[in-house]
Order: structure tokens, then sequence, then C-alpha cells
């Protein structure tokens, strides 16, 4: 049975007290492809280093940088959009401007398909969610990396109200996203844009539940 709700700090299973996952929560780092090296969750010189937390018994990713393990969203997202022959190449935190030159905001991760020289020949967008809690995950999270040591973790849970945001709701939310795709890309790649949103969100929770 879970005793207590976060199920990874710091890209380790909370239960992991292995000397390399105590040099990530020592120094506050990420594995999972950030920005930059350290963990910027919530507060770049705080982070709340919380990748996943339970629901029942089943974890959920709260952080969206955990989509990022070993790319593996980019090469689904690459399946979905392209033939398999396709060469592809992905960019990050990409600008997308609305139809007057002003910032709309960024795009999570670009797919884009090349020839042997180069040459763009396809592209698809795609906006990485992850799953709503409500509560303070903050406190159990304090609680954690100052106790983490003691025997057990039953006290955590005390501090832990929180509830999950459903799944058909974070696609729903996707798909209303890649609206503002569709309208500046009519055609194939801006009405497969909602689905691939749906459809990776759904087998990338899967595959941390089954990890």
């Amino acid at each position: 049975m879970i005793i207590h709700p976060l199920a990874e700090v710091f890209g380790f299973p909370a239960t992991n007290f292995s000397a390399g996952a105590e040099r990530y929560r020592a120094n506050r780092l990420c594995p999972y492809n950030n920005r930059v090296p350290s963990c910027t969750k919530d507060k770049a010189n705080d982070p709340l280093g919380v990748c996943s937390i339970f629901d029942g018994e089943q974890p959920v990713i709260t952080c969206p940088i955990r989509f990022r393990q070993e790319w593996l969203i980019a090469e689904d997202a690459a399946r979905f959009f392209f033939p398999p022959e396709n060469r592809w190449t992905s960019l990050t935190e990409v600008r997308l401007n609305d139809l007057h030159g002003r910032s709309a905001g960024n795009i999570d991760v670009v797919i884009v398909a090349h020839d042997q020289n180069g040459k763009v020949l396809d592209f698809g967008a795609l906006e990485v969610q992850a799953v709503y809690i409500s509560g303070n995950v903050r406190l159990p999270f304090a609680e954690y990396m100052s106790r983490r040591h003691e025997k057990g973790l039953a006290g955590l849970a005390r501090r832990a109200a929180m509830a999950t945001a459903g799944l058909p709701l974070l696609v729903a939310q996707e798909i209303d996203a890649s609206t503002s795709i569709q309208r500046r890309n009519p055609g194939r790649l801006g009405q497969k844009a909602g689905r691939c949103c749906a459809e990776l969100v759904f087998r990338h929770s899967a595959g941390l539940a089954s990890s």
C-alpha cells in the first residue's frame, strides 16, 4: 500500500536512496533533459523536485519535463507525424507569433522532417501538459527532503490532501491548444495536431505506470 504521495523526487523513485539518487537530490538536478542541468520547477532557487505523485497506487506525472525521458515523446511524435523513412530533428520552446507578429507563447516541441541536405519537408507541433493537482505538494516534499532517511514515510500522508485532474480533461485542453496551430497551418498537420496530443498523453501516462 502507498503510504505517502510522492512517487518520484528529482528523477528517482521516492524509495530509492542509492548514491545516484541522493546526488541528484543533494544538487537538485533534473535527469530528464531540462533546459538547464538543475530542476527549475516552481522556483529556480528552490525547485519543487516532484516529478510524479501517486493517485491511489497509480503514479501520474505532474511535471511536463518528466515526459522528456530519453526523448521517447519526440520519437513517438515523429512516428505519428511522418512516414518511417523520414529524417527528423526536434526543437524545444519555439516561439509562436500571432497574425500581427506578436508573441502568442511557445510551442513545447516542434518535430521537423528534412531531407539529406537539411531542407525542411514537413513539421509537427507538440504541446506537453502534465496532470494538475489540487492541494499543496510542497509541504510533503519539504518534509520528505528533511526526513527521508527516517524509517517509514507515513507522516507525509497527513500532509497530502490532493487530487489529480482526469486525463480526458487534459486531452481536451491539449486539443484546444492545438487549434491555434491549426489556424496558422491548415491541412494535414493541423488536423493531426489534436489527435497527436490525445494519443501521446495517454501513452506516456500509461508508460510511467508500467515502468
